[in-house]
């Protein structure tokens, strides 16, 4: 499993170099056909229960945006890479503050979650009360999950 995040505030631009955790495998995503779970609102799902345990209000989905992690997801499934975006403001979505978690696992959403929250720089993003909105993206392809998650405030 990879993760990797970014964050801005303002102007300034701050990346982190990707994290690599191992994780068993189980029950890999198979390729999109009808009945495929809905990977995007499970990691929305996942990130909202993962606040609340932690005493952080609910984020509200950030459709237009979701539209945009989604196509992102799937840009980095098809080139087997992961790698973040220039942020949310070349999609015309304004942020004072935003970040950016990106992940690629043969495991569960669950397992993904678990994993964002064991990185800090991934936690913080998660769990950072600032951010109001949420933006998910996510595609399968060859038997793993790639995501995009975009924060904003």
């Amino acid at each position: 499993m990879r993760i990797e995040r970014t964050r801005t505030r303002g102007a300034f631009i701050r990346s982190v170099a990707a994290v690599a955790i191992a994780v068993g495998i189980v029950a890999a995503p198979g390729p999109a056909v009808a009945g495929t779970p809905n990977y995007a609102w499970q990691v929305y799902h996942a990130t909202n229960d993962s606040r609340e345990r932690h005493g952080v209000h609910r984020v509200e989905r950030a459709f237009r945006m979701s539209d945009e992690a989604q196509r992102h997801s799937e840009q980095m499934a098809r080139n087997h890479r992961l790698w973040h975006t220039s942020g949310p403001r070349q999609y015309g979505a304004h942020c004072y503050a935003w970040g950016e978690n990106v992940g690629m696992t043969s495991g569960s959403v669950q397992e993904l979650e678990r994993a964002f929250m064991a990185s800090a720089d991934h936690r913080s993003h998660i769990l950072d009360r600032g951010f109001h909105r949420v933006a998910v993206g996510a595609a399968t392809h060859n038997g793993k999950l790639w995501v995009t998650v975009f924060f904003c405030t």
